[in-house]
């Protein structure tokens, strides 16, 4: 068992034996704790008139409202609400996130179904969306990049008009530029990583403002491409800048973009490994890159990470994943 409490990668296999009903105890435990720890409210009513109705039979929890006389437990509304796979479904599927299967491949693993396991891969991304930190300070690196955009799973895209009198399609897009998706990829010294869609073709100053102007402090020094957008913010906001002409330039013996260079290849790969990925979710699959390969959050294993998961109280529901926005936004 102290196996699966302390190392940081979970070998299922080897542990189908006994892991199951200590792991269920475990991580009741820990929820148990955390949500004792803070104020006990009612997730539908919001009200602090709580008493305590008895256990589930997974041995969780029950919380009874007085006011609403409706019941609820720890992992109400959070994404984890309605499951009706055991802890260990959720452990062995974050095993195989860890080791980049892909869905097919998960689904044959663990006996679900395709769409299940696309929920579930959405679910856990959305949370990890939130809640790992975006703090940035010292010498950032800051990169942009563009990929292509991506309709996966509609039929037809929004902006996509069909001609269905002669059979000619047309599409609104007048310049191939304005098909990509720029994405701004950041790192300091720190192994904080920062990354999001900022807008569809060339990047703007605007957009640029936008994003970093509450993320990047006056007394941080940031190291960019040769893009004039970059040149206005930090001249409006009073930022040193280092401006890097080519990819392996460094300037004084510390000013490049190599960190940040590397997270961007990191998300083309997982992009390509996962044959494309839709641009409303790519915010999520940055997520991913984040937590797989950021040197600040690599050591935060699958209990972890799936602590994590169960003990933040994010509302998603499979159907929310239609309120994302074209750009994830």
């Amino acid at each position: 068992m102290k196996f699966l409490f302390y190392k940081s990668f979970v070998k299922i296999n080897e542990a189908k034996k006994f892991y199951s009903f200590n792991l269920h105890r475990y991580f009741n435990k820990e929820i148990r704790k955390k949500f004792e720890s803070s104020s006990v409210i009612c997730p539908h009513c919001k009200s602090v008139n709580i008493i305590k109705f008895g256990y589930f039979s997974t041995d969780i929890q029950r919380y009874r409202c007085k006011d609403c006389r409706k019941t609820f437990n720890a992992t109400t509304n959070s994404v984890l609400s309605y499951t009706k796979k055991k802890i260990e479904k959720w452990l062995e599927y974050m095993n195989c996130m860890n080791n980049k299967l892909s869905l097919r491949k998960t689904a044959a693993e663990l006996k679900i179904s395709i769409k299940t396991a696309f929920y579930w891969r959405h679910k856990i991304l959305k949370v990890l969306n939130e809640k790992l930190p975006e703090d940035m300070d010292g010498i950032i690196e800051i990169k942009t990049t563009y990929i292509n955009e991506s309709f996966k799973g509609k039929r037809y895209p929004d902006s996509y008009q069909r001609d269905l009198g002669v059979g000619m399609q047309i599409n609104d897009f007048h310049d191939i530029s304005d098909k990509r998706i720029c994405v701004l990829c950041c790192q300091d010294r720190n192994g904080n990583i920062f990354s999001k869609t900022l807008c569809r073709g060339p990047i703007s100053y605007r957009k640029v403002d936008e994003i970093l102007k509450e993320r990047v402090l006056n007394n941080c020094e940031i190291c960019t491409d040769n893009n004039m957008a970059y040149e206005s913010f930090a001249r409006k906001n009073n930022i040193k800048l280092h401006k890097v002409r080519y990819m392996s330039q460094i300037i004084d013996g510390k000013y490049h973009i190599k960190n940040a260079s590397r997270i961007e290849s990191y998300l083309k790969r997982l992009v390509s490994q996962c044959r494309g990925v839709c641009t409303r979710f790519l915010n999520f699959y940055i997520a991913w890159v984040k937590w797989s390969e950021g040197e600040k959050y690599v050591n935060k294993g699958v209990i972890d990470v799936l602590k994590m998961v169960i003990i933040s109280r994010i509302k998603f529901r499979n159907k929310d994943l239609n309120m994302v926005g074209e750009l994830g936004q």
